[in-house]
């Protein structure tokens, strides 16, 4: 609190040039009776008209407080007032005053006449080392106290006990000094500002004062339903019984076991009056709404109650369900992508969307209305969450070639005709194959005008046992070839597109054909004119990576093919006889010969490992 300085500016920004210059008329009026300022609490007493309030701020910081005033203002609507703002200018001018060098009297100067003080309607309290009479509070709440439950307004009588006898807290002498315990102290502070000043004798609260009341109270002796029958009041909260039911429909039906109980007094934290007893509700947050009748949850809810809530409610009452949390099943939802492209080779624009069965939904976003979670219309026990990771994984898929955004109006945007060719190049042939993707008519019309694939063509030749010859070559659909030597430049100059002879663009995926060199680098192949030559154990390999892109086209003899199958697994050899062996090995060994055989038909080497004491040699 040392950075903050009390003056003019500071109560302006807490609360506006308006209640500055309304402060200013108080304090030219005299109506600031006095102030103090002990940081971070500023406190006062300033009257206007026939009122007296208590008023003041606590300061937090120099954008941020706490009004303190009783005024209606402060309490209902929340604003720091012009009241509290005048007790902040009244202690700035003293101050100032305070620190003005002492002036020699003149002969045309008169002594300052005081300010007349006026008379407070607060009970005077004994001060420190004062003598003050012993004063006692009783509160006496109304015998029809249910009934004025029921209109959520209830009236309190409030009295005092002291030397000269019982009487209403309001008649009793104002120049007398009282002396109260720490608990009457602030009872009656907080009476007094219920009562905007003023020392009441009656008090009408509404249900939320008188909540907040109770909580003051809590153990409280002097509480009277009248004036003869004493009631408790003690912060253990009543619990009622809670009955859950999971309908057909899969929602869920929250109700009081006993149907809503008399004598509520409603607010943020409920009490109830019973059996001469004031107590809180034990009703855990957000089903206060019992009180007024059953709870429905919605499916599109239930998940989060029965995550969040469920567990407090369960904890905290007496609950009967027809359901346990182990009749639900919470899994992750498998999306699909739908993109759709607009605009053309200068610019691109696209939109994203997430498909979970019919929902759509915008990726990596969550509306406030928006259900996390996505109820199986067949199971009404079934539900399943949207998988963020897949949808972040989606968005990034476009923010990696350049996309930016989204916009106000969710759409992606990719700027720059390089970026937009790259983009068309490599990674639109993929999400072509794995999301379901939509060109807009005129940005389909461009492509197809402007745009040629230059994809490569394969063809094995066997060469002998141990061989087989792989030749590439690259060519556009209209059959103009390109030399390894031109996709070589290409893939040093970073660029995906090229200018045809006819004025198109020719697009090459750069990512795959860098992808199949180090392929082809790993074969370990030797060169020749034409391509490349490569063992004949390599041909599963080098199968798998065409696969992955099922564009190319791959010319080779049935028997290559039937190799390389048998050697990706997908022909599944016989296992060979293993005549004694039969009964004596274990199944996981079995599993080593036959893997050991899947290496010697193929030609391949490899080691057979396994822990210690499970079994390489047998015993026959």
């Amino acid at each position: 609190m040392s950075d903050v300085v009390l003056n003019d500016v500071l109560f302006a920004k807490l609360a506006g040039w308006e209640a500055v210059k309304r402060a200013r008329g108080l304090l030219a009026g005299a109506r600031v009776l006095e102030s103090d300022w002990q940081a971070p609490l500023l406190k006062g007493l300033v009257q206007e008209g026939s009122a007296t309030y208590r008023a003041g701020l606590n300061i937090k910081s120099a954008s941020d407080a706490d009004n303190l005033c009783t005024c209606r203002d402060s309490r209902q609507r929340g604003m720091i007032c012009a009241h509290s703002v005048a007790v902040g200018l009244h202690w700035v001018a003293a101050k100032a005053t305070a620190a003005l060098p002492p002036q020699k009297p003149t002969a045309k100067m008169e002594p300052a006449k005081p300010t007349p003080k006026a008379a407070g309607k607060v009970l005077r309290r004994a001060r420190e080392g004062e003598t003050g009479e012993p004063l006692e509070l009783f509160l006496i709440l109304p015998p029809n106290l249910v009934e004025a439950l029921a209109k959520s307004r209830v009236m309190l009588y409030w009295e005092g006990k002291w030397p000269g006898g019982r009487a209403p807290l309001n008649s009793l002498p104002r120049d007398t000094p009282f002396q109260v315990s720490a608990q009457d102290a602030a009872l009656l502070e907080a009476l007094e500002i219920l009562n905007e000043g003023d020392t009441p004798a009656m008090l009408m609260l509404n249900a939320q004062q008188f909540t907040e009341l109770l909580s003051k109270l809590v153990g409280y002796p002097n509480v009277t339903l009248g004036k003869t029958q004493a009631v408790d009041i003690t912060g253990e909260a009543w619990q009622p019984g809670i009955r859950a039911t999971l309908e057909t429909s899969g929602e869920i039906t929250v109700r009081l076991a006993g149907g809503a109980p008399t004598g509520v007094i409603g607010g943020t934290s409920p009490w109830i009056f019973r059996e001469r007893t004031l107590q809180p509700l034990g009703l855990p947050g957000g089903l206060a709404e019992l009180l007024t009748g059953p709870l429905q949850i919605k499916r599109g809810r239930v998940p989060q109650f029965l995550n969040v809530d469920w567990p407090k409610l369960a904890a905290s009452t007496n609950v009967q369900a027809n359901f346990t949390l182990d009749d639900f099943a919470m899994d992750s939802a498998e999306p699909r992508f739908k993109l759709h492209l607009a605009g053309g080779l200068a610019m691109l624009q696209a939109k994203l969307e997430c498909l979970y069965g019919e929902k759509r939904v915008a990726p990596g976003v969550t509306a406030p209305d928006e259900a996390l979670w996505l109820p199986d219309p067949d199971s009404p026990t079934r539900y399943r969450t949207r998988d963020f990771a897949a949808e972040q994984a989606a968005l990034g898929r476009l923010m990696r070639h350049g996309f930016t955004g989204p916009d106000a109006h969710g759409l992606y945007h990719l700027k720059n005709q390089n970026q937009v060719l790259n983009f068309f190049a490599r990674e639109y042939p993929r999400l072509e194959k794995e999301w379901d993707v939509t060109l807009e008519e005129r940005l389909d019309r461009s492509t197809k005008q402007n745009l040629e694939r230059i994809e490569p063509r394969f063809q094995v030749i066997p060469s002998g046992e141990q061989w087989f010859d792989l030749n590439v070559a690259y060519d556009t659909r209209d059959g103009e070839r390109f030399a390894a030597a031109d996709i070589q430049r290409l893939l040093l100059s970073g660029q995906s597109h090229t200018r045809l002879r006819n004025g198109k663009f020719a697009l090459l995926d750069t990512g795959a054909v860098e992808e199949l060199q180090e392929v082809l680098l790993d074969c370990a192949p030797q060169q020749n004119p034409n391509g490349f030559r490569l063992k004949n154990t390599q041909a599963g390999f080098l199968d798998a990576t065409l696969r992955k892109q099922t564009g190319w086209k791959v010319q080779a003899p049935t028997a290559w093919t039937q190799r390389a199958g048998q050697q990706r697994g997908d022909v599944e050899l016989e296992t060979p006889s293993l005549g004694e062996l039969e009964a004596v090995l274990r199944p996981y060994q079995k599993k080593g010969v036959a893997w050991l055989n899947f290496l010697r038909v193929n030609g391949f080497g490899g080691i057979l490992a396994d822990e210690m004491g499970l079994g390489k040699s047998l015993r026959c």
